[in-house]
């Protein structure tokens, strides 16, 4: 007796692949069932997510977010008070570069201490945040 083997294909681009390599999923809508390989999937949730289709996911990105960080958050809101309430005074220039520019932010050293800033400029931002922290090390 000849034993007829199941081979799964994806959906998408017909390849056939290890089952561990598929990814199932089920419509129940349409109680439809189907395959996909890791690539075709990853460019489907790609496209979903770019074009708009994707703010429930954008929802629960932000709500993890604010759970997890919400010292930053309450720093934050504190220096945004502060300037509105005229307690702190954003500079025209870069703490860093001197250079004047329109966007100046507020950069944290410790969240802690919430009125602490030094106001930089978005590049001297980027730079600041992609130096090793020191937090903690004594």
């Amino acid at each position: 007796m000849i034993q007829i083997k199941h081979v799964l294909r994806c959906t998408k681009c017909h390849s056939v692949d290890e089952p561990k390599l598929l990814k199932y999923s089920f419509h129940p809508k349409r109680n439809v069932q189907y395959y996909m390989c890791r690539d075709c999937n990853r460019k489907r949730m790609n496209t979903y997510y770019h074009q708009g289709g994707s703010t429930l996911i954008k929802k629960l990105n932000k709500a993890h977010w604010e759970k997890d960080n919400w010292v930053k958050q309450k720093a934050r809101a504190a220096v945004n008070y502060a300037v509105k309430t005229g307690k702190l005074i954003r500079p025209k220039s870069c703490s860093v570069c001197g250079n004047e520019v329109k966007r100046i932010e507020g950069h944290h050293e410790d969240y802690s201490k919430k009125l602490e800033v030094v106001w930089v400029c978005t590049p001297c931002h980027k730079q600041i945040d992609m130096k090793p922290s020191t937090h903690g090390i004594i």
